[in-house]
């Protein structure tokens, strides 16, 4: 059965400079990330999106990480390293991963460790504007004939890019860190375990939003086309700009504190032309 898919090996990902999740919308048609109260956000495809405020709420587009749902907006926004490939899967995706993807599904591979690469790692580190710094590292090693360990590890940080006239400052600024192990082991002919464990947290300030008026001055006239830097106010008189790096937030500190931390374990079991496959994952925010 034809699928449409949209897919993303480590090369393309290193050579488009994607460092997160929301990243993967700028270059994936019909991927969105709308803001989801400040704290995480919520996936939209194909115009099929869910937009709650609230940090528990399952949304129509699933995040699947080495086949684990995150399901919650927290943990849809998270920096992209060492992996094998990213998925970007049309939906609906139910028959897999539930229904929670109805909109489609983003599948998110992580690079495994494995015997047979030996010793092997890398170093990245790349400098943009707004002082933006971001590392990336990693290091697989073999334990024995059968098992092989990685870590890797991703720092980011970046001043804030937006203009808070209201406030006189700047505003956005983050940071990121991440660390992932990772286990390969054949336990015997027909039996693999694969199990990792990660820590991430973010520093920063959430994302400001911009205001879409509906009504005309003076008065409620409705607008004819509202959108942003229309020049159409919302409910308290206020008329936004059409310039995306600057804000009007009054808030004077929108700190946004993520902490996140999870393990997961695969066991595979070959038994001839067919393998069982069982998954346990554990996920805290």
């Amino acid at each position: 059965m034809p699928i449409a898919i949209t897919a993303f090996n480590a090369e393309s990902i290193a050579r488009l400079g994607v460092s997160s999740s929301t990243e993967l919308a700028n270059f994936t048609p019909n991927l969105t990330y709308v803001p989801a109260g400040g704290v995480g956000s919520m996936i939209g495809m194909r115009g099929v999106v869910d937009v709650n405020f609230t940090n528990s709420t399952v949304g129509s587009v699933g995040m699947i990480v080495d086949d684990v749902a995150m399901n919650s907006p927290v943990l849809n926004t998270f920096a992209l390293f060492d992996l094998d490939r990213v998925e970007v899967l049309r939906g609906p995706q139910v028959t897999l991963y539930g229904r929670s993807t109805t909109g489609g599904a983003i599948n998110v591979i992580t690079r495994r460790a494995k015997v047979t690469d030996g010793t092997n790692g890398y170093v990245t580190l790349r400098a943009g504007n707004f002082n933006a710094l971001d590392f990336e590292g990693a290091v697989g090693t073999a334990l024995g004939g059968k098992t092989a360990l990685r870590i890797a590890a991703v720092a980011q940080s970046r001043d804030g890019v937006f203009n808070n006239l209201t406030l006189g400052k700047k505003s956005g600024d983050y940071d990121r860190l991440g660390i992932r192990a990772s286990l390969s082991s054949e336990l015997s002919d027909s039996v693999d375990l694969y199990a990792s464990a990660f820590v991430g947290s973010k520093r920063g300030q959430s994302l400001p939003y911009k205001s879409v008026g509906l009504v005309q001055a003076p008065g409620v006239t409705p607008c004819a086309a509202p959108r942003i830097g229309s020049g159409c106010m919302d409910i308290s008189g206020f008329a936004d700009n059409g310039d995306f790096s600057q804000v009007f937030s009054d808030l004077p500190n929108p700190i946004e504190n993520v902490n996140v931390r999870g393990a997961s374990a695969e066991l595979r079991w070959n038994a001839g032309a067919v393998a069982f496959t069982s998954i346990t994952a554990w996920i805290r925010n």
